[in-house]
């Protein structure tokens, strides 16, 4: 299943009302749906959360509080939110401003509070028990590939750090094909 955040994409909501924390209530939400599809099934199955960097914080907070979430990967993860807003957007008006120079991406005071709030997500790690997998661009200039291999230090179940050298943080180009074959060969493994 694929799906974009509320406020993402072409998913329904504001992008301005888009944040960490209302994110991992929205994966709740689908996971509840797909339990709710899946109600009565004679199929056993497995889940696993892909999330890429924001989308990778959000993973770490859900599986840290919810164990439907069997397998987790991060890609181009980020870890420490409030280090990341202020890097990034410490400059920008909120409210004023966009995300990216994209007036698609306004931003708003109430992600940087929240980014500001959760502060970090390496704390969490040690209450992830489920297989982990993180791939990292050895060239990401938004995430430093050092937040994925600082936080597999401390989670508290089994991890693979693959670290693809010349990537950048959307695994451009042919780093995409590479990006994709190491997810699903860590999945076939398991």
């Amino acid at each position: 299943l694929r799906f974009s955040f509320s406020g993402n994409g072409e998913s329904e909501g504001r992008f301005e009302d888009s944040c960490p924390t209302r994110e991992c209530a929205d994966l709740g939400a689908v996971l509840d749906a797909l339990d709710a599809a899946v109600e009565g099934s004679r199929k056993p199955w497995q889940l696993a959360y892909a999330g890429h960097s924001m989308g990778a914080a959000v993973g770490v907070m859900r599986a840290s509080e919810d164990p439907r979430i069997q397998f987790l990967i991060s890609l181009g993860g980020m870890v420490h939110t409030a280090d990341f807003a202020q890097r990034k957007f410490g400059e920008l008006r909120p409210d004023a401003d966009f995300m990216w120079d994209k007036p698609e991406c306004p931003l708003s005071q109430h992600f940087l509070d929240d980014m500001h709030a959760v502060g970090s997500v390496e704390h969490l790690a040690s209450s992830i028990e489920v297989p982990w997998l993180l791939v990292h661009g050895g060239a990401d200039p938004v995430v430093p590939a050092q937040e994925s291999e600082q936080i597999a230090l401390r989670a508290g179940g089994q991890t693979d750090v693959v670290l693809l050298a010349g990537a950048d943080h959307v695994f451009s180009g042919a780093d995409s094909a590479l990006m994709a074959d190491q997810v699903a060969q860590w999945l076939g493994g398991h």
